[in-house]
């Protein structure tokens, strides 16, 4: 069945992103694409170690891989106008990629594919825009804990919240939101912890020991994969630095205890029991 749903995928994922061609996408489909990406998301989760066939066939997918890096692009770049139905299709899509990187390289052209992906991902600024996002959801956090009510920290009742948001370097500085510029006035917790997961992955991958997948790799293939992986961790190191993703992650956590210890519970919406039906439950609710 995940095979199935991953050879729709590709066509459903041009016409959500917008590729020029392609037919829009109403609520409804929205739904399936979710329902797909559920699926997909499952298959990496129950990666079999005795037969991971199912696993092999998803990652050597070239068009599979493709509409997870444009979904993803949908998700952290285009956040502030998903809800509901776009809004699920968003979290899915982060949960399917944070499965897929967190697979088991058992074989080197695993290695290769994930490394491949993760940094393309990087390309694409991922972490910047996941960056921006954990900086505005401080923002918001803060000013409507000090009673800011539902304004961006830039708006008429933020102002002071916004004000109060400490810099993390000129890149970062960046990413707080300007004047006028709205913010939801409850956080959706369940969608940055996706985000917080997606960057789990992505430094997992820059991690992994080649040397524990004797003998499923050479001594060759093992050096190879090292010398690959050290390109994907420079150049990982190089977004955390520049994007100060992991500042602000530690940010918005900070802000949520605060705020959760202030009494301030109202602002922090939980993931709906309506998307708790499965691995991706509650990635962006």
């Amino acid at each position: 069945m995940a095979l199935s749903e991953a050879m729709r995928l590709p066509a459903a994922a041009a016409r959500l992103t917008g590729v020029p061609g392609s037919v829009p996408i109403d609520a409804t489909e929205a739904e399936q694409v979710v329902a797909m990406l559920a699926i997909v998301t499952a298959a990496f989760v129950e990666d079999d170690a005795n037969d991971g066939s199912i696993v092999d066939a998803l990652l050597a997918d070239d068009r599979l891989r493709l509409a997870l890096l444009r979904l993803v692009a949908f998700a952290v770049r285009g956040w502030h106008g998903q809800s509901g139905h776009f809004g699920r299709v968003a979290g899915f899509a982060v949960a399917a990629c944070s499965s897929m990187l967190d697979v088991e390289p058992r074989a080197a052209w695993r290695g290769r594919a994930l490394l491949d992906f993760g940094r393309k991902l990087l390309r694409m600024h991922t972490l910047q825009c996941c960056s921006r996002r954990f900086s505005e959801a401080a923002a918001a956090v803060q000013a409507t804990a000090a009673g800011g009510g539902g304004e961006g920290p830039g708006g008429a009742g933020g102002g002071a919240g916004a004000a109060a948001v400490p810099a993390a370097g000129d890149a970062a500085a960046a990413h707080v939101p300007t004047a006028g510029q709205q913010v939801q006035p409850t956080i959706a917790l369940g969608a940055y912890s996706g985000s917080c997961r997606l960057i789990a992955t992505m430094l997992k991958l820059a991690t992994w020991d080649a040397g524990a997948a004797v003998p499923a790799f050479t001594a060759r293939q093992s050096q190879r994969f090292t010398e690959q992986q050290q390109l994907y961790a420079r150049e990982l190191a190089d977004a955390l630095r520049g994007s100060c993703v992991l500042e602000y992650c530690a940010r918005w956590a900070l802000h949520v205890q605060l705020a959760a210890a202030a009494g301030t519970t109202a602002l922090l919406r939980p993931p709906c029991a309506r998307c708790c039906r499965g691995p991706a439950c509650g990635t962006w609710c």
